[in-house]
């Protein structure tokens, strides 16, 4: 059984992961937009990896990988 520290750290890994989330849905949307420069090819691809770790987190956080 998890003790009240570790399900209070999974609950702030959850809600830090869910800003990142968020953060990084604002930035992949708007660079999908507005994607006509190399810089914004590099920070598209950067968004995708980071999208990817936040989901992999999420799905940890909730037991399911």
């Amino acid at each position: 059984m998890e003790d009240k520290e570790e399900i209070q750290n999974n609950k702030e890994l959850a809600e830090i992961a869910e800003e990142i989330f968020n953060l990084t849905s604002i930035l992949h949307e708007y660079c999908k937009n507005n994607i006509d420069t190399h810089e914004l090819k590099c920070l598209y691809t950067g968004l995708n990896i980071l999208y990817k770790k936040t989901d992999d987190l999420n799905l940890k956080l909730m037991g399911l990988k």
